[in-house]
């Protein structure tokens, strides 16, 4: 089992913020919906760090999320979160993880938020642990960081501040974590369009989603990604313009592939 006090995880939480750590919480709690209050944020960072320190300070903050997290439980319960939690990251079989995670039982001890949590805090390792096997090529591991750090942040202000969460927040937040299903997605749609960018680049959004469709919906399918539907060709299209210009993330990738920077 896992053991660590109180008073350790406080004195972890008073530690000197990375840079890193102060891009992500400066708007943690401001009302704002967090994510798109900082995305831009933090990818300015984390293209500024080194790919080995960037990989550090993102694993440091996930961590941290965890510890902060857990302080709401009694010792004994922590120790077996933690300890559950630990098997499931710790191994690079994904077979072996889903049935460690099968055995945890965790809803026998958590609620059903604290399970959503736990599960973002999961998804965060996994995605770190992605980016990692990416780390000689920059371009697919600091979206894939970018990632890590939207689920480890996920879900958590619901337990911040006494617990206190009004509407016009909770209606924010469930937006975020509604976000977050389109998550692979994206990250799909981000590596279409740099691998089928044509070779002076993207003309516009409008010729992007057009090329880029198909092979999404094929990859949505094989998933059985549910986010978004496939159903509807005109509305899947509509969305991938939106996300290339609205979203921090696919934005990025598709600037850096259309025809001015060829």
């Amino acid at each position: 089992m896992i053991s660590i006090t109180d008073a350790q995880i406080e004195g972890i939480k008073r530690r000197k913020q990375s840079e890193l750590r102060q891009a992500c919480e400066k708007d943690l709690f401001s009302g704002k919906d967090w994510f798109i209050a900082t995305a831009g944020r933090i990818l300015t960072v984390l293209e500024k760090l080194s790919i080995e320190e960037a990989l550090k300070q993102t694993l440091e903050i996930i961590v941290h999320r965890l510890l902060v997290f857990t302080q709401r439980f009694a010792p004994e319960t922590r120790e077996k979160l933690l300890s559950d939690i630990s098997k499931i990251v710790d191994s690079d079989d994904k077979l072996i993880a889903t049935a460690v995670r099968k055995s945890a039982n965790f809803l026998s001890y958590l609620s059903r938020e604290e399970l959503t949590v736990v599960n973002h805090l999961i998804k965060a390792f996994d995605e770190h642990k992605d980016a990692k096997k990416f780390s000689g090529l920059s371009p697919l591991a600091i979206p894939t960081l970018l990632l890590s750090l939207e689920h480890a942040y996920a879900g958590q202000d619901r337990f911040a501040k006494d617990n206190t969460v009004d509407r016009q927040k909770s209606i924010k937040r469930t937006r975020r974590l509604h976000s977050l299903k389109y998550s692979d997605a994206r990250l799909k749609t981000c590596d279409l369009l740099d691998e089928l960018r044509p070779e002076k680049g993207w003309k516009d959004e409008n010729e992007a989603a057009t090329s880029i469709m198909e092979k999404l919906k094929e990859y949505l399918d094989k998933e059985r990604i549910r986010y978004p539907s496939t159903q509807d060709k005109a509305m899947l299209k509509k969305r991938l313009i939106a996300w290339m210009k609205e979203h921090d993330l696919v934005k990025l990738a598709f600037e850096q592939n259309k025809q001015c920077n060829a």
